[in-house]
């Protein structure tokens, strides 16, 4: 029910990057779940909280709510984002699974370049609807020899009162 991980290695342009992971997958019983975790690079922090539960839409599913707040010090920018989401991962019977979700953050942007165009996301607040399609059918996840991984992923910020920078 319970693990923690924790690893130091290299990632990107960071020379040294530390993680920290604690998940309990019963906390709260009956499958409902607590996940804690963290990193701190030179060019990345941050801090995560999920908790999770079986959800009453069907069988095989489960619901997701969780905080992130990070930080991402690039030559470029310097943003720090609190976010909240909240969503579903539907399971079928096969090897497909999909995840319908939404999520809010507040962003604070600060651009270290001439070009205004460089970068989509703005300063301000974004409602983010995001969805993912999922089918894997290898024979062993930790020595795949036969099989394949698709992931679609799409995400939309609506313009609305709620979305300083729509796309």
């Amino acid at each position: 029910y319970r693990s923690v991980e924790a690893s130091i290695g290299t990632w990107r342009d960071n020379p040294i990057m530390l993680r920290g992971l604690w998940t309990h997958r019963n906390l709260f019983k009956r499958g409902r779940g607590l996940f804690v975790g963290g990193e701190y690079g030179k060019h990345d922090q941050r801090l995560e909280a999920r908790v999770w539960w079986s959800a009453l839409i069907r069988v095989r599913s489960r619901a997701e709510f969780g905080y992130l707040f990070k930080i991402e010090d690039e030559d470029s920018y310097w943003l720090k984002s609190n976010e909240i989401h909240l969503s579903n991962l539907f399971h079928t019977l096969g090897s497909v699974s999909w995840r319908i979700g939404i999520a809010y953050s507040d962003n604070d942007l600060d651009q270290r370049t001439m070009d205004e165009d460089a970068f989509l996301q703005q300063d301000g607040r974004q409602l983010i609807v995001t969805g993912r399609w999922f089918r894997e059918t290898v024979d062993a996840p930790l020595d795949p020899r036969t099989g394949s991984r698709v992931t679609i992923n799409t995400a939309f910020a609506p313009p609305n009162g709620l979305t300083d920078s729509p796309f």
